[in-house]
């Protein structure tokens, strides 16, 4: 299974928890500078002094918070920002009491599946709002005012380009679906290229959310680094890429 190539053993070792009777262990990340993210150690009578049987086992925690330092400056040096949501889209409007029609336009990208995040407060002012989905590193801002209302229409602003369209209301959905559709990323320095049948795989850190042609789910957060086909902008979670050759190539 080539894992001793991952392990190396050290007698010096020691857990400071008096409940370990045997092997100890503890994990680290190569190149991170934060120490072990991971240890533990079996122990044969710490079930017996909570009032168990004598059980024997193996048991490890994780270090949470050094695995988000180590993603957070992997990231940083990739051109990327660690993520604590899924957010794809804010929808926000500047019109006094929208509170009822923003919840409408959430409901409807909710029913299609877009993650989706507004600002539950009746009368929210416009610079806060827009404050509020930069803060969350959303995508895509779905926007409306009086003007919108009246001629039936709503905006669509992508955020990474900078870019917004006006669509009629019917199109939403249409639209931001077709935002959404293109991947934003960084190359991972130092990875090569991989053949998975009609694609050529790359190895990125996704900037922001994008879903996975082969199961569906979000990339994004702290599991943002995925495969993208360039030519056909198909996007794969690192597990998934396997599968990449029963996609169809659009190039």
């Amino acid at each position: 299974m080539g894992i001793t190539d991952h392990i190396s053993l050290d007698l010096s070792l020691a857990r400071g928890l008096d409940y370990y009777t045997g092997v100890v262990f503890e994990a680290v990340l190569q190149g991170a500078v934060v120490g072990s993210v991971s240890g533990g150690g079996r122990y044969d009578e710490l079930v017996n002094m909570f009032g168990g049987e004598k059980i024997p086992a193996v048991g490890f925690s994780l270090g949470l918070e050094r695995l988000f330092a180590i993603a957070e400056t992997m990231l940083a040096s990739q051109g990327g920002k660690l993520r604590d949501n899924d957010t794809e889209v804010f929808v926000l409007s500047g019109i006094p009491d929208s509170l009822e029609q923003r919840m409408q336009v959430c409901s409807e990208l909710w029913a299609a599946g877009i993650p989706t995040e507004f600002i539950p407060k009746a009368s929210a002012k416009l610079k806060p709002q827009m404050t509020a989905a930069q803060r969350a590193m959303c995508p895509v801002v779905v926007i409306f005012g009086e003007d919108e209302i009246a001629k039936g229409t709503i905006t669509v602003k992508d955020m990474s380009k900078h870019e917004q369209v006006e669509v009629p209301r019917a199109q939403l959905v249409e639209q931001v679906r077709k935002v959404l559709a293109h991947p934003s990323y960084v190359p991972v320095e130092g990875s090569e290229d991989k053949k998975v049948g009609d694609h050529t795989l790359k190895r990125v850190t996704f900037t922001r959310p994008v879903r996975c042609a082969w199961c569906g789910e979000i990339i994004a957060g702290v599991s943002s680094q995925g495969y993208i086909c360039e030519p056909c902008e198909t996007a794969c979670h690192v597990t998934c890429s396997r599968f990449a050759a029963s996609i169809p190539c659009k190039h």
